[in-house]
């Protein structure tokens, strides 16, 4: 094979590889809404609230971190490996908007769950 040919094809591979590490992994998320909030939840198995980043605007809530293997031990060769331990950023956007203040946050068997409260709008909800 030509060198030119490789080089451009070892490129492309490395291209694809570092975008597989970048999207990797893609936490799953349901949004629920209610007359007075908002409920969010992100499958996170494996990590602390340690490990997470929250950032919470008016109409937005980024998640972001990094999920590590704990258990890895010296000696062993991976034989399957399907689980991404890799960092990851969910941007969710909110169809109304939030007060960030009203925050809360909880973790429960891998789930984060966070909680906002809708603003409140003194003129019934409208907008001018």
């Amino acid at each position: 094979m030509p060198k030119q040919l490789s080089k451009w094809m070892n490129s492309i591979a490395k291209s694809v590889e570092d975008h597989f590490h970048q999207t990797c992994w893609r936490p799953p998320a349901d949004v629920y809404t209610n007359k007075d909030g908002v409920l969010i939840k992100l499958d996170l198995p494996g990590m602390s609230f340690e490990e997470i980043d929250i950032s919470i605007s008016e109409d937005q809530v980024t998640v972001s971190g990094c999920r590590h293997d704990h258990l890895v031990e010296s000696g062993l060769t991976h034989q399957q490996l399907e689980i991404c331990y890799s960092s990851f950023t969910r941007v969710i956007d909110l169809v109304e908007p939030v007060e960030p203040e009203s925050a809360s946050y909880e973790m429960e068997h891998g789930m984060l769950i966070v909680r906002l409260q809708k603003i409140s709008r003194s003129d019934g909800g409208k907008h001018d």
